[in-house]
């Protein structure tokens, strides 16, 4: 089963968006945790590790409708204000194979993924590494 979340870097945040599958495939932002950037790559491997165990597959459509949007969450009013200035890495585990992906902000809005930059780390991946990993990935969203 896959599960994933996304990292955004928001000012001197990280942002950890639980997401989960809805029945028709769509990805769902589920859940927030709101950490200070300068937590270890320990601290910050630890917390993926827990926040993918909230990720879940098969959901209705509209399980996230109750669910505050990522703007929200860091006291942003809009979207965009939000993108010009977050990071994002999306996180996919399945079955303890991690792949980072870097984001980009797209010329047209939104985020992008940056393909060529994935990286995929093996099953046996420390806390420390996976933190690190995710630092990496997030300076590569530029």
């Amino acid at each position: 089963m896959m599960k994933a979340l996304s990292v955004f870097q928001f000012r001197e945040r990280l942002l950890l968006s639980i997401e989960s599958h809805a029945v028709s495939g769509i990805r769902l932002a589920m859940y927030y945790v709101y950490v200070p950037v300068a937590i270890t790559d320990v601290q910050l491997g630890m917390g993926i590790r827990w926040a993918l165990g909230f990720s879940y597959s098969g959901l209705p459509n509209d399980a996230n409708k109750d669910s505050p949007a990522p703007h929200t969450v860091v006291g942003v009013k809009t979207w965009k204000a939000f993108e010009n200035e977050a990071k994002c890495c999306e996180v996919e585990d399945e079955d303890g194979i991690i792949n980072l992906t870097p984001y980009a902000l797209a010329r047209d809005g939104g985020f992008e993924p940056r393909e060529k930059l994935i990286v995929t780390l093996d099953k046996d991946v420390t806390d420390i590494d996976l933190g690190k990993a995710v630092r990496q990935c997030l300076s590569k969203c530029e």
